[in-house]
């Protein structure tokens, strides 16, 4: 079964993250993903909301976060685009956890979006389009899928 691909667009403001999700989770749960893989995408498509609002969109309120999603062959499809430079870091590497904790309570930590995206869901592509944006999709397999392979 298919379903149609819904588009929204939100202000890079925190918060607004949690109306996507939401949306998405509901699709979800109608074609038979399962709780924990629900759940799953939930926080990898909040970490992708937050990554475009913070290093796309600088969280500048008037550049939009533009959020697709669908399901398609069994798969949840969620792509996430920002309206920053396209600008796509190659470098991805796993966060140091003794390096995150000793700078815990001096300065910002970071650099544990990406890796929390690809540990949930299935897939994770990232695209940039130079002055058009960068991409994250992230693709989620329902378990009929799965065993299908």
């Amino acid at each position: 079964m298919e379903a149609g691909k819904v588009t929204t667009s939100i202000p890079s403001i925190e918060g607004y993250e949690e109306i996507v999700v939401e949306s998405i989770a509901t699709m979800a749960r109608l074609f038979g993903v399962s709780a924990k893989k629900i759940n799953n995408l939930r926080v990898a498509v909040n970490e992708a909301c937050i990554n475009a609002m913070e290093h796309g969109n600088d969280y500048d309120p008037n550049k939009p976060i533009t959020v697709s999603y669908s399901y398609q062959d069994g798969e949840m499809i969620v792509s996430v685009k920002d309206a920053g430079s396209g600008e796509v870091h190659s470098d991805f590497q796993r966060p140091d956890v003794e390096e995150q904790v000793k700078k815990f309570k001096t300065e910002r930590i970071g650099g544990w979006g990406l890796f929390l995206m690809k540990s949930l869901v299935d897939e994770v592509d990232i695209v940039g389009s130079d002055g058009q944006g960068t991409t994250a999709t992230l693709k989620i397999a329902t378990e009929s899928q799965l065993m299908d392979n």
